[in-house]
Order: C-alpha cells, then structure tokens, then sequence
C-alpha cells in the first residue's frame, strides 16, 4: 500500500511526445515489491495523471484507453527486471478510471485506476519483484504514474535513451490487494447461486 503523496510523476507510456517537440518516445517504470509473508494479487489500484512537464494535454485520453501491467522478477546479480522473466501481463481496456478531486502541484488533475487481474498473482516472501503499469500506443496521450510514500525505496525505469533497467530513488502509488473488487465478487456469488440453482433444477427433474 503506496498511498500517493501529489508530488508529480513519470511518464509510464510507449508513445509520446515530450515537451520539446522531439519525435516519439517512449518510457517504462517499474516499482519494487518485496513481502514479509506470501500473498495472492488479485486486484491493483494505481494513481497517476496526465501531461508532460510545461505542455502538452492534461486530459485523459479520448476513447479508449488501454493499459499494460506486468510482474516482474528480479534478474539475478543487480535485482533490477527481468525482462526475460515476465511473471504476469494483462492488458485492460477501460480500466476504470476516477477523478479524485485532487490537483498535483501544476496543475495536473489526479486520476485512480482500479482493476482486478484475470489470473491471480501468488507472490512470496522474502523475494524481490517489480511492478510495471504503462499506458500503450495513444501517442495523443502522456500518462505519468504518480509518486507516492514507497514502503520500499528506489525504482527503475527504461526508455528509448537508457538502454538498460536503470535504478534511481523514488517510488510510485499503488496499492495490491488479495481481495478483488466488490462488483466481481457479486458476479461470482451470482454465477455460483445460478449455477447451483440449475444443479437442482436438474436433480428435480431427474427425480
């Protein structure tokens, strides 16, 4: 649980335009995980905002929009991703995204995002890894993750000039959760009702 702290952000998004007019760009962040006890992910909330640093559009994206998670594990040897070692990726159109209400200093509007992931991620204890959230191919739009209060500090993050993980200081929001969002759940008590319902319709006839 990363909470937010409204200090800015970086730009977690495969294409964009930066602020001084060069050609498209793009950047990865990953933030590190590391537990005490074994847990399951089964639902991710994030926070984050829109815009380059002094121009460029602060509104969310027109349409859709489709953002990219992943898991990581540590590669051995410096800890950063792995990207050979991919542990989970799922890509969400819509995520369902809310406007808190708050503004980043500047100006930008904060937005939270929350998903519930289609496989569950088991995660020990113990053991380093790192999440990635990334906006994907809307080079009209520049998404930036935003900052928070890191449990664990130090990020990484790869672009089109760093040809390699690079780690720096910083941590970013999110928050995981074992329990995925009330509305699945209501559609998974609903699914097994009916389903039982139709066991026993079955079994009456059957009779």
């Amino acid at each position: 649980d990363q909470q937010p702290n409204l200090g800015g952000g970086s730009g977690s998004d495969t294409s964009f335009v930066e602020d001084d007019g060069l050609p498209e760009v793009w950047q990865l962040i990953a933030d590190n995980i590391d537990l005490t006890s074994d847990a399951t992910a089964r639902r991710l909330t994030w926070w984050g905002f829109y815009g380059g640093n002094f121009s460029g559009s602060r509104d969310p994206p027109v349409g859709h929009e489709y953002m990219r998670v992943r898991f990581y594990a540590a590669r051995p040897g410096d800890g950063l991703p792995d990207s050979s070692s991919i542990l989970f990726e799922e890509t969400f159109l819509n995520a369902t995204r809310i406007a808190t209400g708050r503004v980043i200093p500047g100006g930008w509007q904060e937005f939270r995002y929350d998903i519930n992931l289609s496989t569950p991620v088991s995660l020990q204890s113990n053991t380093r890894y790192w999440i990635e959230i990334s906006q994907q191919g809307d080079i009209d739009s520049h998404f930036r993750w935003e900052s928070g209060a890191g449990l664990q500090p130090g990020f990484a993050f790869l672009n089109s000039i760093v040809p390699d993980w690079r780690f720096t200081n910083g941590s970013y929001a999110f928050q995981l959760s074992s329990v995925p969002e009330p509305s699945s759940l209501c559609l998974l008590v609903a699914s097994v009702l009916l389903l039982k319902g139709l066991t026993r319709g079955r079994k009456r006839r059957c009779l």
